[in-house]
């Protein structure tokens, strides 16, 4: 037997989340965050597809959030 994680399945990312420059950029309208990567939250604001940070260069997490409550999330570069 193996241990339950309560999770039925995994589907992957669903949703481009990529950066050009300080903007992320994503195929969906929904709520995005952003996290350094010692995981404080720097960002938690409504997107309708681009939002320009004003970040420092360096890796992030991003995590998006549909309007159906579809979970993304990504290892972010801002350059």
């Amino acid at each position: 037997m193996g241990i339950s994680t309560g999770v039925s399945s995994v589907n992957g990312n669903v949703h481009q989340i990529y950066t050009s420059g300080s903007n992320i950029i994503t195929n969906a309208v929904g709520q995005l965050k952003v996290y350094s990567l010692s995981g404080t939250e720097l960002i938690s604001a409504p997107v309708d597809g681009n939002y320009t940070t004003n970040l420092k260069n360096g890796l992030y997490i991003a995590r998006f959030t549909d309007t159906q409550g579809t979970v993304s999330s990504a290892k972010i570069q801002i350059r």
